[in-house]
């Protein structure tokens, strides 16, 4: 079974965040911390600007005390348009599918496994091209949008070359002039 929404790929990195665990005996235990404080600080103070800082004070540190952190993987988001909510998890059980397979190596677990890996690769596939023609498509009629599209489907236009260190560039070039005359005199047999 496949499924075709529309998303982009969602990939995990190694950022991490801190949020609280929000349940029930948590909400509890802060309300209950909540009605034991009395917040004299908060009435008996003139000024409201103070006033608000107390209150908001004693409420950050009751839900500090009463609710726990919980560390949480940051997601980041890959966007390749064709793949769709469908197709990823699609994704996920073909992986699922190869772990069983190797888990339990049979022959109906291979040939389930082919066959839908097979499958998906086509739709994948079908779901690429359909994308990259709706954008020629949309800029048809405009060359310099339509050589965009065409520069992104071949993987053109971006040029990443790493130049190398100046200084070991500049040595190797000596190195090689300097000894091109003892190099040649040793291939002279006069």
């Amino acid at each position: 079974m496949l499924f075709l929404d529309s998303a982009c790929m969602i990939t995990d990195t190694r950022n991490t965040t801190k949020t609280k665990v929000l349940n029930e005996r948590n909400l509890q235990k802060l309300c209950e911390n909540l009605q034991a404080k009395t917040f004299d600080l908060v009435y008996c103070c003139n000024d409201l600007d103070s006033a608000y800082d107390y209150l908001l004070k004693d409420i950050t540190d009751s839900i500090e005390s009463t609710i726990p952190d919980k560390i949480v993987k940051c997601r980041t988001i890959d966007c390749n348009p064709w793949l769709t909510k469908g197709i990823l998890k699609s994704i996920n059980l073909k992986n699922k599918l190869y772990r069983q397979y190797i888990k339990n190596p049979s022959n109906t677990n291979r040939e389930k496994y082919i066959k839908y890996r097979n499958k998906l690769t086509h739709i994948m596939r079908l779901s690429k091209r359909n994308h990259y023609t709706k954008l020629i498509k949309v800029s048809h009629g405009d060359s310099k949008k339509s050589w965009q599209v065409l520069n992104k489907v071949l993987n053109r236009g971006q040029k990443n070359t790493v130049l190398p260190d100046m200084d070991d560039l500049v040595n190797n070039f000596n190195n090689y002039f300097t000894s091109v005359g003892e190099n040649l005199s040793k291939l002279c047999f006069v």
